[in-house]
Formats: C-alpha cells, structure tokens, sequence
C-alpha cells in the first residue's frame, strides 16, 4: 500500500477494534490484498473479525498472466488458519457490470463508510490518481439496497451478507438523497441527481463532466443531463483521458 492510503485508513482502523470490513470492488488483485492489506487488518482486529471482498474480477499482480502461482509458499499458513472461515471472497458476474467501489467497517457501535473510485488492487491504491471520501453515513442506506439487490439477483449468499444486513438495519437512520446507479434505474437516479443539482443551483450556465471513461452511451447521458438542466449543447466542458484507452467504445472491454 501506499503511504497515503495506509495513512487514510489508519485513521479509520486505528479508532477501535474492528468488528467486520466489507470491500467491494470491481477488479480485485487477491495476491497484493493478501501481501499488504491484509496483514494491516490483522493488526487492527480480534479473532473474531470478519472480512468480506465483492468483487466483479481477479486481476493478479503480475499482468493478469493464466500461469501465474496463485498458490503456495507465497502465502503464511498461520495467518490463513487464523482466520478460519470468517475471511470470504464472492466474485459477481460481468455482466451486469458492478463498478462501485467502498469499504465499510463496522464497529459495535457505529459503521464507517468510504466511498472511492479505486479498485481494490496494486494500481488503484499506489500508482494511480484516485479519490476517497470517508464518513458518507448518509450513504448507508444504499449499502444495504446494493446487498439487498444481489441477494434479489441470486448472486450472493445471503448467509454471507446477513451479518451486514442486520447491522446496517441497526444503524441507517434515513434513506440516502440519491440512490446509486443500480442497473436498470437510470431515469430514476437521473432524476434525484437532476433534482437536487436544481435545488443547489438555481441557474446553471455549465456542465462540467470529469471522467477517465467516455463513450457513446455517455454521450447520451450527457445530453440528458443538458436537457434536464435547460442548457443548451454548447454549456458543457468534458474532461477525459486522452490518450484513446478508455475513451474508445465501451470503458469495460479495456
């Protein structure tokens, strides 16, 4: 891990002892997990804490090779046996897409949430560009839809959720303003986000669009985003990769 995330998230461990951590990723680099983020849970948590990985891919560290060890001395037998059962990784399907990305951690009293644009690999936590923001409480409520969905969709156990469910149960107080971008809600998030844009600006003159990822179906939405705002076409700034990797066809097949 990097200095700065390191330093992020031991500001949030380093409060109490841990109850359970929830990650969940779209890309999940499970040997970098094991050699460096793993250890650094260990030493903030009890023989009873729990950990759960929802992750959409497998991106091994040295260049998603097939032949890569993925097994063997490379991993430290105690610190497999010391989490017995409570350590568990569920891979969701590709289709649809699952792209959020955050980490909750629960505590007896309280559930801190992160919410990030980093996937859970080497990458998205030392060398890439990436945004965090912890204590979105007021985000909670979509945590539990998000796990409510899978278990509707049949891609998760619920047995391998309850425990969240129930704390989560004990600890959202309010449904959140904007619900996240589940699949086959769009008009519907489309409509909270344009609705509470409307009630902080009253007359937007711009729509500022900043994203790595730009393709046609974005141009689409962006266009809805002009029209739900009264902006004409040419009231809006796009700021994109351009270097043609994730700017050409659909981010997903990158």
């Amino acid at each position: 891990m990097s200095r700065a995330s390191t330093e992020a998230l031991a500001s949030v461990w380093k409060r109490r002892r841990i109850k359970r951590v929830l990650f969940f990723t779209y890309k999940f680099d499970f040997r970098w997990f094991h050699n460096f983020v793993l250890p650094k849970i260990r030493s903030y948590s009890t023989m009873e804490t729990e950990l759960l990985v929802i992750a959409s891919l497998n991106e091994m560290s040295a260049g998603n090779s097939k032949d890569t060890q993925t097994w063997g001395d490379q991993y430290e037998i105690r610190n497999w046996f010391s989490w017995e059962d409570r350590f568990k990784v569920v891979y969701l399907p590709n289709k649809p897409v699952f792209h959020a990305k955050f980490i909750a951690i629960s505590y007896d009293e309280e559930i801190r949430l992160g919410l990030g644009s980093a996937n859970l690999t080497r990458s998205g936590w030392e060398k890439n560009f990436e945004s965090w923001d912890w204590d979105k409480t007021s985000e909670l409520s979509n945590v539990s839809a998000t796990l409510e969905d899978l278990i509707k969709r049949k891609l998760i156990d619920t047995n391998d959720v309850r425990p969240w469910l129930d704390d989560l149960k004990r600890t959202v107080r309010k449904p959140s303003s904007v619900s996240w971008l589940l699949p086959g809600k769009k008009k519907d998030v489309l409509s909270d986000v344009l609705g509470i844009l409307k009630a902080k600006v009253s007359k937007p003159t711009l729509l500022r669009i900043l994203s790595p990822y730009y393709d046609k179906g974005s141009a689409v939405l962006a266009r809805d985003f002009l029209r739900g705002l009264g902006l004409d076409n040419h009231a809006i700034e796009i700021w994109a990769d351009r270097s043609g990797i994730h700017t050409q066809g659909s981010h997903v097949a990158n």
